[in-house]
């Protein structure tokens, strides 16, 4: 370690290139965050920063010292409090050629939160919506009580409804995000039997002038006998 000891040498070198600022998009409407091409789901304000910190140093530090054999987040500690602009202290755990045992070191980090809409909150404030789930076959009350467990664990999804209609036999659910219809056909498998027929229709064109297409899914549930389950 250059002559030195342990304590030294960690004190005088920084061994992961971890940068000392950060900014992120942070949906001021649902609280999610974006990562790369994906918006995550985050929660307040101080769930956010360390959804961000914990996605950005396990996915783009690296080592910028050859002593270092493999690295990894130990904790990530708020030093203020909540707000647009937050420090925080991040902790690797390191471990380092000709060094037995792990090896710790402290990085300051100011993080800036740029608050914004994300694109399903920016849809749902439009009122518009790509993809409409017919479910027939079934009461809404009893759709509402197989879907019940579902809704209450996956928030991403009930942000991504941006209205429901009811009907004698069934509802119509209308989905700002083209992934949840999956989701909630899954959770309708359990309990009954599904057929579902796909079509499409034309909505006009996106803001680039391309075409654009909304996902018409006609859902039909028959309850399960003793015998198919």
């Amino acid at each position: 370690m250059s002559g030195l000891c342990i304590d030294c040498f960690l004190e005088l070198n920084r061994l992961l290139c971890v940068p000392e600022r950060l900014s992120f998009d942070y949906c001021r409407a649902c609280g999610s965050v974006r990562l790369g091409y994906r918006w995550v789901e985050a929660g307040g304000l101080e769930e956010a920063f360390l959804t961000y910190l914990r996605g950005f140093m396990d996915r783009r530090v690296r080592a910028c010292s050859s002593v270092v054999e493999e690295y990894w987040v130990e904790e990530i500690v708020a030093l203020t409090k909540p707000s647009w602009r937050s420090v925080f202290r991040v902790r690797f755990g390191l471990r380092l050629r000709g060094v037995s045992g792990v090896a710790h070191q402290d990085y300051i980090v100011e993080a800036y939160a740029s608050p914004t809409l994300c694109p399903l909150c920016k849809r749902a404030r439009a009122g518009d919506y790509d993809v409409v789930v017919r479910l027939r076959g079934a009461s809404p009350e009893k759709i509402a009580s197989v879907l019940a467990p579902l809704l209450e664990s996956d928030a991403r999804l009930v942000n991504s409804i941006l209205d429901v209609e009811e009907h004698r036999q069934g509802v119509d659910v209308f989905l700002l995000d083209k992934s949840a219809h999956s989701r909630i056909i899954r959770e309708l498998r359990k309990r009954y039997q599904v057929n579902v027929k796909k079509a499409a229709e034309d909505v006009g064109v996106d803001s680039r002038g391309r075409p654009r297409r909304r996902l018409v899914l006609m859902v039909s549930l028959r309850e399960r006998r003793r015998r198919d389950k």
